[in-house]
């Protein structure tokens, strides 16, 4: 359809083709023909309804911000009692509602926003304007194409190369210089980590082939195995155990707490051995019963048989196309 209308009273003509997104598109229909603007423009308008090709973000906890005291408040207010815990289902129901309410108490005291990319460490000015000079020069090299904005473009890519490089060996020289004998391992470690994909396993290169071949090697079906029969002269116990437990005490617990490792990722249940703590000195009675009432019991959660799985390499394997070379961890 024509949107040019030229005067002199030729034939119309389709000239101006635009695409938009949010609220510039009312400014661009405005410029249609009228009595304000006298544009010779005339608008026909499509709305094309596209799925967002950008992932949604990702709601992060600002833990640095926690407030930990109203997450004890909250643990307190919800009245939790176990002293009568009678059988199986009870126990499964208490851990289902304990975990719900330290959720609940995270999104009262932790607040949350959307994570942002974080910034590199060795990032400065300098590279701030190379990056504005490499793009200004990718753009002359678009818009005139000689050899002469080519070779510019070129030499001031290689040129911000170098400094990131350069930038990049300063902060870790930096970093080196700064720690002491206790965490120079563990500095080393951290700028030598790199992304290293896992090659191909027993032939195979597809991912979920590779993730069978560590599922086979590491977690093999022990259950379907035939079990040897015991010795003619092995000895059982005369004592029946399946009664024998003791009460946990507040002390047992607090001493399984205070040699727990902080700062480890957390698996699927959300779950931080700093949210344990505070649920321990907000209510010292909760976990004990709950351990004592599993123990009794003889209860096993489902929640606590889930686990995220990473594989690492073993270290001084000769080849790593075997799955024996890796090692699971869980976290």
């Amino acid at each position: 359809m024509p949107t040019h209308h030229p005067r002199n009273g030729t034939t119309p003509s389709t000239i101006d083709l635009c695409l938009s997104h949010g609220g510039i598109t009312n400014s661009i229909i405005s410029l249609a023909t009228n009595h304000d603007t006298t544009s010779d423009h005339s608008s026909i308008t499509i709305t094309l309804a596209l799925p967002s090709a950008l992932p949604p973000a990702t709601v992060r906890r600002n833990w640095a911000k926690a407030n930990w005291q109203t997450f004890e408040e909250h643990i307190r207010s919800t009245g939790i009692d176990l002293t009568n815990l009678q059988g199986k289902e009870d126990t499964l129901r208490a851990v289902t509602n304990i975990t719900t309410v330290l959720h609940n108490a995270i999104d009262v005291a932790v607040p949350s926003g959307y994570s942002r990319k974080p910034k590199a460490p060795w990032w400065n000015h300098s590279l701030t304007l190379a990056k504005q000079s490499v793009k200004k020069a990718d753009r002359q090299a678009r818009l005139n194409p000689s050899t002469a904005n080519q070779e510019d473009s070129q030499k001031k890519h290689q040129h911000w190369t170098a400094m990131i490089r350069a930038a990049k060996t300063a902060y870790r020289i930096k970093q080196l210089q700064s720690t002491d004998s206790k965490n120079i391992w563990k500095t080393i470690r951290h700028h030598n980590t790199h992304h290293c994909p896992i090659p191909p396993l027993e032939g195979q290169t597809d991912f979920k082939a590779k993730c069978a071949s560590l599922r086979n090697a590491l977690f093999p079906a022990v259950n379907n195995l035939p079990r040897q029969p015991l010795p003619p002269n092995f000895l059982t116990s005369k004592l029946d155990m399946y009664q024998q437990t003791y009460p946990v005490t507040i002390r047992e617990v607090s001493l399984a707490i205070t040699h727990l490792k902080y700062g480890t990722s957390v698996g699927p249940d959300g779950i931080s051995y700093t949210m344990l703590r505070y649920l321990h000195g907000s209510a010292p009675e909760i976990l004990p019963l709950l351990f004592e009432a599993c123990l009794v019991h003889l209860v096993h959660p489902p929640e606590w048989k889930v686990a995220n799985c990473v594989i690492i390499p073993k270290p001084g394997k000769p080849s790593y196309t075997h799955a024996k070379s890796y090692r699971p961890i869980s976290l």
